[in-house]
């Protein structure tokens, strides 16, 4: 019989202190506003639910590498999005239908075979069962049939992927380059809400002071470029990193061009561009830094850091 156990994401109070001990370090004064996250038991963050002896992917570091690879960030959106709601189903939930009843009702089903053109052609339909399984094993998807599944009421109020993409980022710096790391981070000091709200805010090792804008819809309004370049000015950092969770390396492009306009530069000084196993990052100016995740999500946090270090040889630059 398999063992299975609980997944409760722990609480390190010694981290708490040594995050806010580096902060008080920071020049000018911060002091932080309303609740930030530490680790997954936070809202809307789709987490590890159980441990599971001799599963696949069920356990810390391997729920990690299961975000890291796109084509599973690609299948749990799938399950986030749900078809419009009829007119009569709309007059169901106005009468006071169970909420239960009503969500199944407009809750989709996926097919296998729409899945797999969802994920991309180079998954092949084994490796897609494999994903569904696992998260079937953790209670976010329930099978109606062999060959079709749909989201378990755990993602009914997961909104999107955002939370868990910013989580992902935050758990790659914790557990692989060992910061001391929050999200959803605060400053008294900053009274516009447009400027607030830090996604990840990371303390390094050997000093480095990072943020990441963390962008899991590729879509990104002009308006949050604006606020990725005033936070990058107004709270020192050595490295803001905006993080786009896309395969397109054109779509970089373009929203490099509009940061360069906004830092008031010529239209074709988009910075240097660097290769880093498969991600693709931009060293737009001082601790300005675009990337993307096509090679996944840690090779960019790991392209930056040693950018920023200047100790990586195996880095192309063009």
């Amino acid at each position: 019989m398999l063992k299975t156990l609980p997944y409760r994401p722990p609480m390190d109070m010694q981290q708490l202190h040594a995050f806010d001990e580096r902060l008080r370090h920071v020049p000018g004064s911060w002091n932080t506003i309303g609740r930030s996250f530490v680790h997954a038991g936070a809202p809307g963050v789709i987490r590890l639910r159980w441990l599971i002896e001799g599963k696949r992917w069920c356990d810390e570091a391997g729920f990690l590498d299961f975000l890291d690879q796109r084509h599973h960030r690609l299948l749990l959106r799938c399950f986030l999005q749900h078809e419009p709601v009829s007119e009569d189903l709309q007059e169901l939930i106005t009468d006071g239908a169970d909420p239960a009843v009503a969500e199944s009702a407009w809750k989709r089903a996926w097919k296998v075979e729409a899945l797999l053109e969802k994920v991309g052609p180079e998954i092949t339909r084994q490796r897609l069962m494999h994903a569904l399984h696992f998260l079937e094993l953790q209670e976010y998807l329930v099978a109606q049939a062999p060959d079709e599944w749909v989201s378990s009421p755990l993602l009914a109020h997961v909104e999107h992927f955002g939370p868990t993409f910013a989580w992902s980022v935050q758990a790659y710096l914790q557990q692989r380059h060992r910061a001391l790391v929050r999200r959803c981070v605060s400053f008294k000091e900053w009274q516009s809400p447009a400027l607030n709200d830090l996604d990840v805010l990371a303390f390094t090792e050997d000093g480095l002071v990072m943020v990441v804008e963390c962008k899991s819809n590729p879509d990104i309004p002009f308006a949050h470029l604006v606020q990725f370049v005033k936070r990058a000015r107004a709270f020192p950092t050595d490295i803001s990193l905006l993080l786009i969770d896309t395969e397109s390396e054109s779509l970089i492009a373009e929203y490099i061009q509009q940061i360069v306009t906004l830092l008031e530069r010529e239209p074709m000084a988009s910075g240097q561009r660097h290769l880093y196993e498969g991600s693709v990052l931009y060293h737009v100016t001082d601790n300005l830094y675009v990337a993307n995740t096509a090679g996944g999500i840690d090779p960019a946090l790991e392209t930056t850091l040693r950018l920023q270090r200047g100790s990586d040889p195996a880095l192309s630059a063009s």
